[in-house]
């Protein structure tokens, strides 16, 4: 088994980055060593996923990072709470929203009228057409 290798301070930011932004290696590379330019971080953060496993991670430190970020059970009730309990309109408008989405309550829904003919029909309909364009002519 290969020796792991100690990460550096920019590298162990790297993968609190990559935990916090749910695995994009190129913005955790853009955030963890400041850089701007787009190929540059997907390099980085490319070369990063290949040394991943050769690297030390301290196990405790990286359960911590992951217990730093919200899931989706403390986020929906955080919001549940804000709902309940905020004293102004618009927080609670705006969190029940939120809460009724998450739960499929509230969907964007489109009525389509759908108007099937059969050939028959069409051919009478244009007929009809025909004849009041005639007879506006004459």
């Amino acid at each position: 088994m290969p020796k792991l290798k100690e990460m550096s301070y920019k590298q162990k930011a790297w993968v609190t980055e990559l935990v916090k932004n749910k695995g994009n290696a190129s913005e955790a590379a853009r955030k963890a060593y400041n850089c701007d330019n787009p190929k540059s971080a997907s390099v980085i953060g490319t070369e990063n996923l290949a040394k991943l496993s050769s690297w030390k991670l301290d196990q405790h430190e990286l359960s911590k990072e992951l217990g730093n970020i919200m899931s989706p059970k403390e986020a929906l009730e955080n919001l549940s709470r804000l709902a309940r309990s905020s004293r102004k309109d618009s927080d609670k408008i705006n969190a029940t929203q939120i809460v009724a989405k998450i739960h499929g309550m509230l969907k964007d829904k489109v009525e389509q009228e759908i108007t099937t003919r059969t050939v028959a029909d069409s051919s009478s309909s244009l007929d009809e057409q025909y004849k009041k364009l005639l007879n506006q002519s004459n």
